[in-house]
């Protein structure tokens, strides 16, 4: 949280509970319900303290687009996921080229069969993205092994294309996060050279590459 708390931001860890406490939909639950109390708690801070931002890596970006697409997070202004899981019967064929899957709680987490897997595939959901899906920049390292850079670039195309026709200059035709803080970018890929799949979270808290810069950047620009 440093790089953040450095600009003065105000920044919260959130957890989650994780298989075989909670699957994927209570992880859902967890998200959301925290993300709501924080928001009551700080009394509207998106409108008076600078935007709503949601960040997760991994399966927490997995956990944070699915609620996005469920339309759990009515308070979050814009999201950034990074390295992420949006089609699980895809990732759960990646763990089984890596040898992982035995051991990968990702197939039990989210229903063992393909339907469920289908459900918790945000990427199979944007048919009925909600009017309050936020703002989202992804961020995915071109070296990544675990979840590779096609999740983020095929997810982002599909996302450009629930985009089109809208007018950036104006609200007009815009609703909930989307609505409140225009003009800027709908939607933004940010792939990043020679970085695997963990160094998207140790650049971004500790370092000051490339992952930094650009979520400090989309940070700033919803902030406008």
């Amino acid at each position: 949280s440093l790089p953040f708390l450095e600009r003065n931001f105000r920044c919260i860890i959130l957890g989650y509970r994780t298989y075989p406490d909670a699957d994927v939909d209570g992880q859902v639950d967890d998200l959301a319900q925290a993300v709501e109390y924080f928001s009551e708690k700080y009394g509207g801070m998106g409108d008076s303290g600078g935007p709503v931002v949601l960040m997760g890596h991994s399966s927490g970006a997995h956990v944070s687009m699915l609620a996005a697409m469920r339309g759990r997070l009515p308070a979050v202004d814009a999201l950034i996921v990074g390295s992420g899981v949006y089609d699980v019967e895809r990732q759960k064929q990646q763990e089984i080229r890596l040898g992982v899957s035995e051991i990968s709680p990702l197939s039990a987490a989210n229903g063992f069969t393909r339907e469920n897997f289908c459900r918790n595939s945000p990427q199979l959901l944007v048919d009925d993205i909600p009017e309050n899906f936020p703002p989202t920049l992804l961020v995915h390292g071109e070296d990544d092994d675990v979840t590779p850079l096609e999740n983020s670039k095929d997810f982002y195309r599909i996302l450009q294309d629930k985009s089109r026709g809208v007018d950036l200059g104006t609200s007009e035709g815009l609703s909930g996060a989307l609505a409140r803080r225009t003009p800027f970018p709908i939607h933004q890929l940010e792939i990043l050279e020679e970085t695997g799949h963990q160094d998207v979270v140790t650049n971004t808290c500790l370092g000051k590459g490339r992952a930094q810069a650009a979520i400090l950047d989309w940070i700033a620009t919803v902030g406008q």
